[in-house]
């Protein structure tokens, strides 16, 4: 991230889905090499791989709308990713688009 050619913090969005206005705010959008990045950082603290998987099943679908909106707002195709600050003691990334 820290060599990203492009980066954005606390990134607010509003972008329409059938009609309706749906609002956000991306923690870190980030272009590299490799392209689009969203990160999604998560507090929850983690001691059980069961409760892990809970989170993300809760967490996805937010992170997939950041997807959305990058998308539609700005044309671009984002690989999505949440970071557990807390998983077992460690840092924890989580790439979406392998959990389903």
């Amino acid at each position: 991230i820290r060599t990203a050619s492009k980066r954005y913090h606390e990134l607010p969005f509003t972008y329409q889905v059938t009609g309706r206005a749906k609002n956000g705010k991306i923690d870190v959008l980030y272009q590299d090499q490799a392209g689009w990045h969203i990160l999604d950082f998560k507090t929850d603290k983690i001691d059980l791989s069961a409760h892990r998987a809970e989170l993300l099943a809760k967490y996805a679908p937010q992170v997939r709308q950041y997807q959305h909106a990058v998308r539609a707002l700005l044309g671009v195709e984002a690989d999505i990713s949440i970071c557990f600050l807390d998983d077992h003691g460690v840092i924890k990334l989580v790439d979406i688009q392998t959990f389903t």
